[in-house]
């Protein structure tokens, strides 16, 4: 309908210089027959003819035919092009009509309006189709020509999916191609059935077999590209996870620094056992760890020895040793910067003195606790602050009266 309408926009447009162009070639054509008369009367009088060159219009004389044909051309243009919409398969202005239909698709250069075009002349193939098999008249060649003009169309809205990928017009065009090709296993189903139904009385001949086949082909061929068209779109991959390495804080004075350990299972060295085990429980008399501002935590008292549940056996009692308090450093005037601990490094902590807990029932044979030995607290000497020698004034001469 819309070249329908362009061509007769054109017509009425190019109609009015052609008007005016047959006007003149119609008056020139008068004048030169008035002209044409004028030698004959004049030779009739006894007079010498007129000289005159009319060489234009010898050459409008031989354009007449090719005027009057295009004339004709546009003026049954739109009829020929109104009655070639509507031609039915087999007539004279069928192959017209297919050639309109190409001609629009060639001219278009939207997608989307390109597979609208598609679906839309798969549609009128199928109401041909459907109007062929109500009259009866399916000619095997005709049928064949039908059905590979709407496997065309179908295909070439299929592929014109694949241009709309992104676009807002591909879920609307998707539905479309999809109902067109239901529609169109529907009536090629009704056909199927109906044309090549193996209990026919009649065995069919060649071309119903041809014509059958081309059904069946086109019916199976339409299913492969609706299950092709409802497929979902391949999902994106997801985003691949990147690995953020997580830096450990650096551990403030005073608190614990998480350190690697030993493997679950190893077996330290006897010394570095040693040294551990006497480092982690103080004995009585011994000054704790030293803290961060160079004080020494207090000793741990021993606990007490258990007493055996049994009365009638004396257990020599140890002796009360106290614990040497070490002597207290003396302030110092300037104070001391702490030095810079690097980050992540163990600093050292009070050892918190152990909580008392329930002593344990002896055996009925208790042997005496062993006296443990008092070792000497090492004693760090503290700085002793030097005086720094105070300045002396200096008498500054009197002036002396004259």
């Amino acid at each position: 309908m819309r070249a329908l309408l362009l061509i007769l926009a054109a017509w009425a447009v190019l109609s009015i210089p052609l008007g005016v162009l047959i006007g003149r070639v119609l008056r020139l054509q008068r004048e030169t027959d008035v002209i044409g008369w004028t030698p004959r009367l004049e030779r009739l009088a006894g007079q010498a003819p007129l000289q005159r060159s009319t060489p234009w219009r010898a050459g409008l004389a031989a354009l007449r035919p090719a005027v009057g044909a295009l004339v004709l051309v546009l003026v049954a243009m739109p009829a020929t092009v109104a009655f070639a919409s509507d031609a039915a398969p087999g007539s004279v202005l069928w192959p017209m009509r297919l050639k309109l239909e190409d001609a629009r698709i060639a001219l278009e250069r939207d997608p989307a309006r390109d597979v609208t075009l598609h679906l839309q002349f798969a549609a009128r193939r199928l109401d041909d189709l459907g109007a062929m098999a109500e009259a009866g008249s399916a000619e095997a060649e005709m049928l064949g020509s039908l059905l590979a003009n709407l496997q065309r169309h179908t295909s070439a809205a299929a592929e014109g999916l694949d241009h709309l990928q992104g676009s807002v017009d591909r879920q609307t065009a998707q539905e479309q191609v999809e109902v067109v090709l239901a529609g169109q296993m529907d009536v090629l189903s009704t056909m199927v059935g109906t044309d090549c139904d193996a209990d026919q009385a009649d065995p069919p001949d060649a071309g119903s077999r041809s014509a059958c086949d081309a059904l069946q082909d086109t019916l199976q061929g339409s299913n492969r590209m609706l299950a092709d068209v409802r497929l979902p779109p391949a999902a994106a991959p997801p985003p691949t996870a990147v690995e953020v390495p997580i830096l450990a804080a650096p551990a403030e004075p005073g608190t614990d620094a998480l350190t690697p350990g030993p493997p679950a299972g190893a077996v330290p060295p006897p010394g570095e056992a040693a040294s551990s085990e006497s480092a982690a429980l103080p004995t009585a008399g011994q000054a704790g760890p030293a803290g961060p501002d160079g004080s020494s935590a207090q000793a741990v008292e021993p606990a007490p020895a258990t007493e055996p549940s049994d009365p009638s056996v004396e257990q020599p009692e140890p002796p009360a040793r106290q614990a040497t308090e070490p002597p207290a450093p003396e302030p110092d005037p300037t104070p001391p910067s702490p030095p810079p601990s690097p980050a992540g490094a163990p600093q050292p902590s009070p050892v918190p003195a152990p909580a008392p807990s329930p002593a344990p029932e002896p055996a009925p044979s208790p042997q005496p606790a062993p006296t443990p030995t008092p070792s000497p607290s090492p004693t760090t000497p503290s700085p002793t602050p030097t005086p720094s020698p105070s300045p002396t004034p200096t008498p500054s001469p009197s002036p002396t009266p004259t």
